[in-house]
């Protein structure tokens, strides 16, 4: 199960933490930060928003699933989709916006604006809904007011449901992902690696294994005894057990 969601590139458990984490060591890797300016990935998203649309460029309408795409149609679709969630989290990331966060009060916002009761099977601006005056303005809503709406209507917490229930789920599918990884080998860090180059670099492990501290001792003997032969240091060693006595 474990190995079948790591191996088969399955995306139960993924999360946008793990996205954003994942994008930060690619780029570290290829020293591309220079390059990831707000503007640069911003610029990149809508490029790659443009690749999705013109997958469906003169299709018609498309139902759901995709299949006037056909086989390869959807692989491609994934793979533009997957470039414009990652410039996406990368964006955020870069802009200090946590988006799960944001996304939440968004999706707040929606529902104040096009209550159910008045929008159900109903295409419309929510300019034209009793009540919008409040949506109108520029300053954005704060929180309390978005609370005290939602209390008034009978809707608070009304988001946390589906969002909870989710959490609920994918802690167990992420833990089978991460165990996985025993059963693969995990790459070193960028800076392990640069490390590990360098003449002479020894990892922690290394330092703290008796055995390398044995070897050591052993090959500072031999080097002794090559270059000043076994008399000068069969004299230290009597001098020191004397010492001793």
């Amino acid at each position: 199960m474990a190995s079948h969601l790591v191996r088969e590139g399955s995306g139960a458990g993924v999360t946008l933490e793990g996205i954003r984490a994942l994008m930060a060591s690619f780029v570290a890797e290829r020293d591309w930060e220079r390059f990831h300016t707000p503007r640069n990935v911003a610029l990149a998203l809508v490029g790659e928003v443009g690749e999705v649309a013109e997958l469906f460029q003169w299709k018609g309408e498309v139902s759901r699933g995709a299949p006037e795409l056909g086989s390869d149609g959807r692989i491609r679709l994934g793979e533009e989709l997957s470039d414009v969630l990652v410039y996406l989290v990368r964006l955020a990331d870069l802009c200090d916006v946590d988006l799960g966060k944001a996304c939440i009060r968004k999706v707040r916002i929606n529902q104040l604006k096009y209550p159910a009761a008045m929008t159900r099977g109903r295409a419309v601006k929510y300019t034209e809904l009793k009540g919008s005056e409040l949506f109108k303005r520029k300053r954005p809503l704060t929180d309390e007011e978005m609370s005290s709406l939602e209390e008034e209507r009978g809707t608070s917490r009304w988001w946390a449901a589906p969002i909870v229930a989710a959490a609920r789920a994918a802690p167990s599918l992420a833990d089978a992902a991460a165990e996985s990884t025993d059963d693969a080998p995990v790459p070193p860090s960028p800076a392990a690696s640069e490390a590990a180059a360098k003449p002479g670099a020894r990892s922690g492990e290394e330092l703290s294994d008796p055995g390398f501290w044995a070897g050591l001792v052993v090959g500072m003997v031999l080097a002794w005894l090559a270059v000043y032969g076994g008399a000068p240091l069969l004299d230290a060693v009597r001098s020191l057990a004397w010492g001793v006595a």
